[in-house]
């Protein structure tokens, strides 16, 4: 399966890069990453320029997930930007929906946890995050990502996992994680109550491969980085990658199989 970073940052980046030539880390648009070259995950305020940056044509995108409607994941005026190039699938929370069939050439289709839906050429099984939300009744989601006899698991926003979704997928077998690391290198931040420190998911991935849901030597991509509590990329990458783990920056193309 590709899996193409289009955007690796969390909700304190700023929406507009402030030079147009940066490395890797540098600077960070809100999260969104573009899977099997046609199905897009989130869709904030930058998703259209982070798509013309990293030269995928716009008509190519079929399909959108939502992990859920906070503003640096989900912004009308960027999905109705996408949609406007031939149309799009929408998959979302039902409180989302009402607004998505609004937008021109949306066809919108609600998520339910533990209910298994075709996007796409991918298969996908909406898990429950561990994630606060502000619409009431809304859900946050994790998605087991299936290509074929590969299956991702795409976890942000969220912090641990809840006992419903560890429940979910304690019997799976995953060839790679994407996970949340939005509280980066720093200890004592709040922010753990909701998202991924790198400490949390070197404790999660133990036990990913302790309990036989991931090789040891599997690929663990870190993204929705905090730009007020990571260290600088050019020091964390190489730190994180003598642990097996990949820091991902916009940009980053890699493949899970």
């Amino acid at each position: 399966m590709d899996i193409h970073f289009l955007g690796t940052g969390a909700a304190d980046w700023s929406p507009v890069p402030p030079r147009p030539h940066y490395g890797p880390g540098e600077w960070r648009g809100f999260a969104t990453t573009l899977l099997a070259g046609c199905v897009l995950v989130d869709c904030g305020p930058n998703a259209p320029a982070a798509v013309a940056r990293f030269g995928v044509d716009p008509a190519t995108i079929t399909d959108l997930l939502i992990t859920h409607g906070h503003g640096d994941h989900y912004q009308p005026e960027s999905v109705a930007a996408l949609a406007a190039h031939g149309g799009l699938q929408v998959h979302a929370d039902p409180v989302l929906l009402p607004e998505l069939n609004a937008i021109p050439g949306v066809q919108a289709s609600a998520l339910t946890i533990g209910e298994a839906v075709q996007v796409g050429p991918l298969h996908v099984l909406p898990v429950a995050a561990n994630h606060r939300l502000d619409r009431p009744g809304e859900r946050a989601y994790h998605f087991l990502v299936s290509q074929g006899e590969t299956t991702l698991f795409y976890a942000l926003d969220g912090a641990w996992l809840t006992p419903e979704t560890w429940s979910a997928i304690r019997r799976r077998t995953f060839a790679g994680v994407i996970w949340d690391a939005t509280s980066g290198d720093t200890e004592g931040d709040w922010r753990i109550c909701e998202h991924n420190s790198i400490a949390m998911v070197r404790l999660l991935r133990a036990t990913f491969v302790r309990q036989g849901l991931l090789a040891a030597a599997a690929p663990v991509w870190l993204t929705h980085l905090a730009r007020t509590l990571c260290s600088p990329h050019a020091e964390l990458a190489p730190a994180v990658a003598a642990e097996g783990l990949t820091l991902a920056y916009d940009g980053l193309r890699a493949v899970c199989s």
